[in-house]
């Protein structure tokens, strides 16, 4: 991990990784609690995985963009590559491009909301479906 651009595959990696991983949680509620709604909880923890797969998926799609443009210094700048591409740098860029995203994303969060409905089902029974 040496080179610079190996420690950017690496945050990329990361964040490609978070990001399925939150998805894998949504397609199993999705399949699972298809007709039934599940429970508050359940529904809650799909609220965050929803937001942190936006959040995740920012983040690496904006992780590729830094490793295009590192990648062309390397092209254009052949001889100059040591000054300009360093893995210090690449680590500024891509802790700078995580909080960001992260800032960005946040007004998503707050317009997410859980909503309840109430519904009868036979016989004077009711169920909550969030």
């Amino acid at each position: 991990m040496k080179s610079p651009i190996n420690v950017l595959l690496l945050w990329l990696a990361a964040a490609d990784g978070l990001t399925i991983s939150v998805l894998t949680h949504n397609i199993q509620y999705c399949r699972l609690d298809k007709y039934y709604g599940g429970s508050l909880s359940t529904i809650q923890i799909v609220l965050v995985c929803v937001d942190s797969s936006v959040l995740f998926h920012s983040i690496a799609i904006w992780l590729a963009v830094a490793l295009a443009m590192f990648r062309s210094l390397l092209v254009f700048f052949l001889f100059r590559t040591g000054r300009l591409c360093t893995v210090s740098r690449v680590r500024t860029a891509a802790g700078t491009i995580s909080i960001l995203m992260t800032a960005v994303t946040i007004p998503n969060m707050y317009d997410n909301t859980i909503q309840s409905y109430r519904f009868t089902i036979t016989n004077n029974t009711t169920m909550n479906r969030y």
